[in-house]
């Protein structure tokens, strides 16, 4: 088990040099290098991976994962002003893909079913690029199709309603979404993708049923070159569904996980997925892992400085059963309430 780099958060100057490498090469080696500090740049401070003796490497992508500007003010202050449980940890994973996808000529529209009050939504907003969009799919509260146990559910999601979306959303962008579809996510089954979509995030209806037809919608709409799909709470105890669903697409439908945090990152395209993985790996504490002959990089929190952090008044030998209980806590806090 190989550990990353003990990198915080993603950083204004971080550039990552992603090596394509030659279809000899196994898909969960890696050789890229990484370049820190303000103003950095590739040269100044460098740390080199585990290199490949027989490696070849055709091609060079650098990709410039600063997100500055109001995406970053987004992503470190505004974020946290809209309710939900999308955290910092995830939106530098979008922003990052977002930008490997761009480097590496990935275009298309960005769908996100399961909306809420729109705080991952609004990110999406920002890493769209021209003639892209941000196509939204979720119940919003009054949808007509909505059964008795689904209306039932949605009482744990105070605001969920197209009115609290759009006041969050125009906070932080002028113009409108590219199309919001309210109702179930049963109503994109068996749609035209006339577009392509490079960006998908599911964080819709939690049952097994629901997770398996949200996996064939992406496989429909998804890109085959370079497309990501985002699941949340595939290690949600509350939500086995998820995670049943999802490892199930993993086994027999060709789905390539390669990195998790709280979510599940992946792609129908295993070139991409392994570069994918590197390039997170570069940007972020994390640990390899390998699933089916593929790199799968595990996503660890940033630290805390240790004036802030429990672990400076936790004995060492209690601190893997305080991160444990701390988990555990964060996950009840994610549980609709009932």
């Amino acid at each position: 088990m190989h550990r990353g780099p003990g990198a915080g958060s993603l950083r204004r100057s971080l550039r990552v040099a992603v090596t394509l490498r030659s279809p000899a090469v196994p898909a969960y080696t890696h050789d890229a290098v990484l370049a820190w500090g303000i103003g950095a740049r590739l040269g100044d401070r460098l740390q080199e991976g585990p290199t490949h003796a027989d490696d070849r490497p055709t091609t060079i992508v650098v990709v410039d994962t600063r997100a500055s500007g109001p995406t970053q003010q987004y992503i470190v202050h505004g974020r946290a002003s809209i309710p939900g449980w999308f955290v910092q940890q995830d939106a530098e994973l979008f922003a990052l893909l977002s930008a490997l996808q761009h480097e590496e000529g990935v275009v298309g529209d960005l769908l996100e079913i399961g909306v809420y009050q729109g705080r991952s939504a609004v990110l999406l907003g920002y890493l769209t690029g021209p003639d892209e969009r941000v196509i939204l799919c979720d119940l919003f509260g009054s949808s007509p199709d909505a059964t008795p146990d689904i209306r039932h559910d949605l009482q744990g999601y105070d605001g969920l309603d197209l009115e609290t979306f759009a006041a969050h959303w125009h906070r932080f962008h002028a113009g409108e979404p590219g199309e919001i579809v309210v109702g179930r996510s049963s109503r994109l089954e068996g749609r035209s993708w006339d577009r392509p979509v490079r960006f998908i995030h599911i964080d819709g209806g939690h049952t097994y049923d629901v997770v398996r037809d949200d996996i064939s919608i992406a496989r429909d709409a998804l890109a085959d070159a370079g497309g990501v799909v985002v699941f949340d709470d595939v290690r949600a105890s509350h939500a086995p569904g998820v995670g049943a669903a999802v490892w199930a697409a993993v086994e027999s439908g060709g789905l390539v996980p390669f990195a998790q945090s709280w979510k599940l990152y992946a792609s129908w395209d295993a070139q991409f997925a392994a570069r994918a993985a590197d390039a997170v790996f570069r940007a972020m504490p994390c640990t390899d892992h390998v699933v089916r002959d593929h790199r799968l990089v595990e996503v660890h929190e940033r630290r805390r400085s240790r004036s802030t952090s429990t672990h400076r008044w936790t004995p060492p030998a209690l601190v893997p059963a305080a991160s444990k209980l701390r988990r555990s806590l964060r996950a009840a806090a994610r549980r609709p309430k009932r």
